[in-house]
């Protein structure tokens, strides 16, 4: 009696174990790689991603080494300084290309007809991820630009009668 019991454990113990294995290598290994065929199958391709840590230390490296010099004038141009692997990478895989934040892609888009119809048409829709979620809440708060489903729904509605045609010519 007590073996067949302790033989039981031991299957849910093994099969728990397995079970956590599998969905790790699931989450950060088998589905970055799904994504990332799928992605250049449709032509989008990026910087190679490390694993676990994806494109984070690059981009760590080229912003300090952009920030850690001087502006040679002033000008509003900022976003060589901000943004350097943006305009590197932007330059190198073209209009559209993917950056690995982890294991979780950025699609960076410039061109602006994609972006109008990525705005119109799904924000809010698929909505933002954990890691964005916890990573901007004390930066930029949890309004509009963080906002998911319903919640981004009613904010928009509440900030639409804001950029009315006739509120922007006013401004003006």
């Amino acid at each position: 009696m007590l073996l067949t019991i302790l033989k039981s454990l031991l299957v849910i113990f093994v099969t728990l174990v397995l079970r956590v294995l599998y969905d790790t290598i699931s989450c950060y290994w088998l589905t970055p790689r799904r994504i990332k065929k799928i992605m250049e199958r449709q032509g989008v391709t990026g910087p190679k991603p490390r694993p676990l840590t994806g494109n984070i230390l690059e981009i760590s490296a080229m912003v300090s080494q952009s920030a850690s010099k001087d502006c040679d004038s002033i000008h509003h141009d900022i976003v060589g300084r901000l943004l350097p692997h943006y305009v590197a990478w932007s330059k190198q895989y073209g209009k559209r290309f993917v950056v690995w934040n982890g294991t979780d892609p950025r699609l960076c888009l410039t061109e602006t007809e994609l972006i109008k119809e990525l705005l119109m048409k799904h924000n809010g829709v698929s909505g933002r991820s954990w890691l964005q979620q916890q990573g901007t809440k004390n930066f930029i708060g949890r309004g509009l630009l963080m906002a998911n489903g319903q919640d981004w729904h009613h904010q928009r509605h509440l900030a639409a009668p804001a950029f009315t045609s006739e509120r922007l010519k006013a401004r003006q």
